[in-house]
Formats: C-alpha cells, sequence, structure tokens
C-alpha cells in the first residue's frame, strides 16, 4: 500500500508511536515479532522510528513518569490551535500543549472524556505512516472505551467524525468512524471487558500469518490475552508487548491486502 493520502478526512488516524519503558526490549520485542528495525533521531530528544522495509511504521520514545508503556494514536488535524479549544469545550483535556516537531509538522496530547489519551497531529512535511494495511505496518485502530456515552460525542465534535453503528447491544455495541468495510477507526463499548481496565486506543499491527505471530509475542516476552480467533474481519489476537504496551495483531484476508 501507498502513504498516506493527503486527503485523508480530518479524524483519520495518522501516526502511532510507542511510549516503552525499555528502548531496547522494544526493539527487539518488535523486530522479531513484526520485523522492524529502528532509526534514531539524536536531535529528537531520544525519539525514534520503527520502520517495515525501510518505510515509516510507528515511532518510539521514553516512557516520561508513571503511566504504562502505550501505543498513542494521533488523529489527523487542519487546526491544531481550534482542535484543541474544541476538545475543551466537548469535555476534555489538554495534556500537551500543542507544540512544533521541527521540519514535520505540529502536535498535542489530549485526553478525552472518557479518560483515553489522544494525540493530535497537524502535519508539515510529514504526513504520517508511509505503510499501512500490509504485513509489519498498522492496519485498524480502535478506542476501547469505559464511557461510550461521553467518548463517542467527543470525536464527532472535535474531529467532525461521522460514525456508523456496527452494533448496539450491551454485548457488543462499536460504532466506526466513516462507512463500514472502508472506515479506518472505531469506538469499541469496553464497560463490560474486564481485560480493558481503562480507556486506551489500540492499534492493530497486520501480520501475514496471526498463529506463527501470537507464538512470537509470547516467545519474546509478550503476552497473548486471547486468540487468534477468526472474525469477519480477519484472524486477530489480543496481546501486550515484552514491556506491557497494549496492542493487537491481525491477519488480513486477502482482498484487504489487495492480492
Amino acid at each position: 500500500m501507498p502513504a498516506l493520502s493527503p486527503t485523508l478526512p480530518v479524524g483519520s488516524p495518522v501516526w502511532a508511536d510507542l511510549s516503552s519503558s525499555d528502548l531496547d526490549a522494544s526493539t527487539s520485542f518488535y523486530a522479531a515479532v513484526l520485523g522492524w528495525t529502528r532509526r534514531d533521531f539524536p536531535e529528537f530528544d531520544d525519539y525514534a522510528d520503527f520502520q517495515s522495509n525501510g518505510k515509516e511504521v510507528g515511532g518510539l520514545a521514553p516512557k516520561v513518569g508513571d503511566a504504562a508503556d502505550a501505543w498513542t494514536v494521533y488523529l489527523k488535524v487542519d487546526d491544531i490551535q481550534a482542535a484543541v479549544i474544541a476538545a475543551a469545550t466537548a469535555g476534555g483535556r489538554v495534556l500537551h500543549e500543542p507544540s512544533a516537531v521541527a521540519g514535520m509538522g505540529e502536535w498535542a496530547l489530549l485526553e478525552d472524556p472518557s479518560g483515553a489519551e489522544v494525540a493530535i497531529w497537524q502535519a508539515g512535511p510529514f504526513a504520517g505512516f508511509e505503510v499501512v494495511n500490509e504485513p509489519g505496518a498498522p492496519c485498524w485502530f480502535e478506542l476501547h472505551t469505559k464511557d461510550f456515552a461521553a467518548a463517542v460525542p467527543f470525536y464527532e465534535q472535535v474531529f467532525g467524525w461521522r460514525v456508523t453503528s456496527i452494533g448496539d447491544s450491551d454485548d457488543f455495541r462499536m460504532v466506526v468512524f466513516g462507512e463500514q468495510g472502508t472506515a479506518g477507526a472505531g469506538i469499541l463499548d469496553a464497560a463490560r471487558i474486564e481485560a480493558d481496565e481503562t480507556s486506551r486506543w489500540i492499534v492493530y499491527f497486520a501480520v501475514a500469518d496471526a498463529d506463527a505471530a501470537a507464538a512470537l509475542v509470547t516467545a519474546h516476552g509478550g503476552t497473548v490475552f486471547d486468540g487468534p480467533t477468526d472474525t469477519p474481519f480477519g484472524r486477530m489476537s489480543r496481546a501486550a508487548d515484552s514491556t506491557g504496551a497494549r496492542l493487537c495483531l491481525m491477519q488480513l484476508p486477502d482482498r484487504e491486502r489487495g492480492n
């Protein structure tokens, strides 16, 4: 798949980075499980990129403070100052004010009303992922929220999401950003999911073989919580990496990979 289109709508996920308590351990884990390599940027205070076959698929940074290791999802905005104001108005919090990344764009960090952290990105020369929807690259982004009723209006108001419901029962309640089949992100009601202790964004990474990838997770210090399981969207498992950051692995149907 090519790099992200510059015409992606506002609110689309365009980047994700991992806050890690052990950069070398995280590098080794993702090299083993997803085949990634790491490229360091000393000028950016130890920030690094993960690459898959030479294409940028995510970032890596030292964890700050007492928060757990985690992936952070970045959503596209055209006016970062307006987005920050809209987030505060819609019941969110600004955790990091807009800040320029020299020669690349601007970012800020928000907390939605359900307690999930989400970053925003106003692109300069750097638009985001250089490859998606193929093995070794991100393929889906999903908010697991403990307060569905508060989270959905926040993303509608701040990012202009037009959502489509794909389930509305206590057993499965979820909306997606866009139309089912072409959407790139969703919000899942996780109130009844005990494994989701807090609201958080989860990145799904495509793999060529879900069963082999799950075995690699456990072999390299991670945890597989469930699966691999066949779903209408592909064969998947929920996991944590070797330092505890949550993620999902997804073996996409051939049609999703353009085969």
